[in-house]
């Protein structure tokens, strides 16, 4: 039998999961095939969930003054776009270059 504390462990990882897949629906359009499923109706019960929590999401980030709104420009998505403080394009603002190295497994 599960315990309270591992209930609510599940019960919040399945809520990720599904706030999840409401973000890579609205994102790229891609949704769960779930149609030939028997177990249809429970599954778009479950992802309803996830937009119900997506949506409620969104709108406490919008009011948060802890988030702002960026842009490309604002060097958001791996460096496209200047950064401002330094005038220069976002890759170049970095003092120093990242070199992977490779590991060695002994």
């Amino acid at each position: 039998m599960p315990s309270t504390k591992q209930l609510i462990h599940i019960g919040f990882d399945l809520v990720l999961v599904s706030v999840i897949l409401a973000g890579v629906r609205r994102n790229t359009g891609y949704v769960l095939n779930y149609e030939s499923s028997d177990l249809r109706n429970y599954i778009q019960k479950y992802l309803n969930w996830g937009e119900y929590f997506f949506d409620h999401l969104t709108e406490l980030v919008k009011r948060s003054s802890y988030f702002k709104k960026q842009s490309r420009s604002d060097g958001l998505f791996g460096g496209i776009g200047k950064d401002l403080s330094a005038g220069k394009p976002a890759g170049e603002a970095l003092d120093h270059q990242y070199t992977p190295k490779l590991a060695h497994l002994d």
